[in-house]
C-alpha cells in the first residue's frame, strides 16, 4: 500500500507507514475481548512492515480479498513514543488523534459521541 504524502494528525504530527504498522500490530497482538473485536480485520495478516515512510507491505496467510474493505473499518493511531495505548487509556479521556475532517470532542458511553 502506498500512503499519501504530507498527511498530518490533528496534533500536527506526521502520519506515516510506521503508524499503520503500529495500528495493525496493536490490534493483532495487544487488544483483548471485548475490544479485540477488531482482530477479525487483521486475522489474515501474517506480517506487516514499513520499508519507507510512505509504503506498507502486508503479507497474508492466504487470499484475503476483503483486506481493503477491512482496512476501511480500522482507525489508524499515531505510534506513541513508547509502549502501546490500551483501551483503558483511550477510555480514560485521552482524545483520539485522527487525520480526517472530523475531530473528536467528547464521548459518553452509551449516550453520545461528538
Amino acid at each position: 500500500f502506498k500512503l499519501r504524502d504530507k498527511v498530518r494528525f490533528h496534533d500536527g504530527s506526521a502520519f506515516d507507514a510506521d503508524d499503520v504498522v503500529y495500528t495493525i500490530e496493536r490490534i493483532r497482538d495487544f487488544l483483548k475481548p471485548p475490544s479485540g473485536g477488531f482482530r477479525s480485520y487483521v486475522s489474515g495478516i501474517k506480517s506487516v512492515s514499513a520499508p519507507d515512510p510512505l509504503t506498507v507491505l502486508i503479507e497474508t496467510d492466504g487470499a484475503v480479498p476483503n483486506l481493503p474493505l477491512f482496512f476501511s473499518s480500522i482507525f489508524v493511531m499515531n505510534r506513541p513514543a513508547e509502549g502501546v495505548e490500551t483501551t483503558e487509556d483511550l477510555n480514560a479521556g485521552h482524545p483520539p488523534n485522527g487525520t480526517g475532517p472530523y475531530r473528536f470532542e467528547s464521548w459518553s458511553s452509551g449516550e453520545s459521541l461528538r
